[in-house]
């Protein structure tokens, strides 16, 4: 993706190179304020409802400033927290938008980060720990900029773990499914890429 810090090194994913999001609008527009039928569907099959998507299309603006990640990162928002940015978790240690876990590494070291609990600072968290991800799959010997590191990635941010078995015998795959074992209700990474392709148009995945 052609985006900013902290995302530089994310252009040759899919839906990058300076707009290949398909009907993802670019950086600066607006989606559109009514989700098609297949957003609906895609929300109603993790019980979410559209007041999740109203939500994260007024923060359009905090997930286009990074680039052609929007639509990943709109769809994160919404699996995490129903795009609220004042999210706390009752029972454990998720704090805003995308839920940064502050009691479990890596993102107890962010729990007295003033970035936390705003919407455009919790989103620079999250792509954090997510290019510290991966650097660590690099060293493992996975590397790549294509949507099977896409679902790596959002397994691993979900699981907090990296099984290097798993990610072996996953390396080709393309079915994003095949990531959901092991993720909350065994369904986080289909999800999430259900979301970006069904409500914010993103293509490759």
């Amino acid at each position: 993706w052609n985006t900013p810090a902290p995302t530089t090194g994310w252009e040759e994913f899919p839906g990058g190179g300076g707009g290949g999001g398909g009907a993802a609008p670019a950086s600066g527009q607006q989606q559109s304020s009514q989700p098609s039928p297949d957003c609906i569907n895609a929300l109603a099959a993790m019980n979410k409802g559209v007041l999740s998507y109203e939500r994260a299309m007024r923060l359009w603006d905090v997930f286009s400033a990074h680039g052609d990640l929007g639509p990943l990162l709109a769809a994160m928002a919404i699996r995490e927290s129903d795009a609220n940015p004042s999210a706390k978790q009752l029972n454990g240690g998720g704090r805003g938008l995308m839920q940064i876990d502050v009691t479990q590494t890596p993102g107890k070291r962010y729990k007295d980060d003033p970035r936390l609990m705003t919407a455009e600072g919790n989103v620079e968290i999250a792509l954090e720990i997510m290019n510290a991800e991966r650097e660590n799959l690099a060293r493992y010997g996975f590397s790549g900029a294509n949507a099977n590191m896409l679902y790596m990635l959002l397994h691993i941010y979900n699981a907090g773990y990296f099984n290097r078995e798993t990610m072996k015998r996953l390396a080709k795959s393309s079915n994003p499914r095949d990531f959901d074992k092991g993720t909350t209700n065994g369904n986080y990474v289909s999800s999430i890429i259900n979301f970006a392709k069904h409500c914010f148009g993103m293509q490759g995945v």
